[in-house]
């Protein structure tokens, strides 16, 4: 991937890139959300590369070794899961950035500025339906089941064992009372 240098102030840039996702001015939902988003310098280059860059960061964070480090590093009966995956987020984040020549975008990123390239993404293609689509992309159902092996609708659903966040285990049969109705499972993930 090439570097893109404006010349900016990228500590900054990033530290006004928060600010601003956190008012509501600039990020998920852009205009409208907080009021009109932020003119952000568009430091992944232009939107097809930037769309490059981020299809890359996605194939990136869903590498199978990449995930491991999730599991390894959280724990989430711990209260602090939340900070704990930030970090995680961030490490792998300037670890793309060193590996894919955007060094130079380093300063911008910090668990007081953002943390994730997702999140750069955000703020400085907001308005670029080609990046938008991309970064929406990355989070759909559809994108998620075609890496697992899903049972399709109606299908009868084999008996799992899942853990509790008290560490227990107890298995689908056991959860599911009320035989007449379905079940709903609400699952989520840190990365």
């Amino acid at each position: 991937m090439m570097a893109v240098d404006h010349g900016i102030d990228y500590a900054t840039l990033g530290a006004k890139i928060r600010a601003a996702m956190k008012s509501g001015q600039s990020g998920p939902g852009g205009p409208g959300r907080g009021g009109k988003p932020l003119a952000m310098p568009r430091v992944l280059g232009q939107p097809e590369t930037a769309t490059k860059t981020l299809k890359a960061y996605r194939e990136y964070l869903n590498k199978e070794e990449v995930q491991k480090i999730f599991d390894e590093k959280l724990d989430f009966r711990d209260a602090n899961v939340f900070i704990e995956s930030q970090r995680a987020q961030l490490e792998l984040s300037l670890e793309f950035l060193d590996e894919n020549g955007l060094s130079h975008l380093k300063p911008m990123f910090g668990l007081d500025k953002i943390f994730t390239l997702r999140a750069l993404g955000l703020a400085c293609y907001n308005d670029c339906p080609m990046v938008m689509k991309e970064l929406a992309d990355a989070n759909t159902i559809r994108t998620i089941l075609a890496k697992t092996n899903a049972v399709a609708v109606g299908d009868t659903v084999p008996d799992l064992n899942l853990v509790t966040l008290g560490g227990s285990t107890v298995s689908l049969q056991d959860l599911h009372v009320n035989k007449g109705h379905p079940l709903m499972i609400l699952a989520s993930s840190a990365s």
